[in-house]
């Protein structure tokens, strides 16, 4: 028997005969670093020890045309790691019921290449992802 792709409610699906096979929906995070006016970009940019960035981070879903959609109500939670040394957790932003973004502020207290990442961790309808991005301080 060929298998017959279905979609319900947004749910991509593939049946044959009894058995069902589906897949969460595909995500997308981006991440801004700005300085603490937020009126420029800080990713790639070299700043001073002490400097303040303000980190943005929006979340996404993606339909089956490739589409996005806002995806509010969800957990960003935002790592950062200085040069080669460990990932650490930094802090949580759970989004409220009509937005997709959520806003933390970082003062980099050390010289060296400041890495960042958000992630989504996925739940059981949405994929998790995650999106980096660095700044260098000296």
């Amino acid at each position: 028997m060929a298998e017959i792709p279905l979609i319900y409610e947004n749910v991509f699906a593939k049946s044959k005969e009894v058995q069902i096979t589906a897949q969460k929906k595909p995500t997308k995070i981006d991440i801004y670093l700005y300085n603490e006016t937020e009126t420029e970009r800080m990713e790639n940019k070299t700043v001073y020890v002490g400097t303040k960035i303000i980190i943005k981070s929006a979340l996404f879903w993606i339909d089956e045309y490739g589409g996005l959609w806002t995806l509010a109500g969800k957990p960003h939670d935002l790592y950062h790691k200085l040069n080669d040394g460990p990932w650490k957790l930094v802090s949580r932003c759970v989004t409220g019921p009509e937005t997709n973004t959520c806003r933390f502020e970082y003062t980099l207290k050390e010289a060296g290449t400041h890495y960042f990442y958000v992630e989504f961790p996925g739940d059981a309808e949405y994929e998790g992802c995650r999106q980096q991005a660095k700044t260098l301080a000296r």
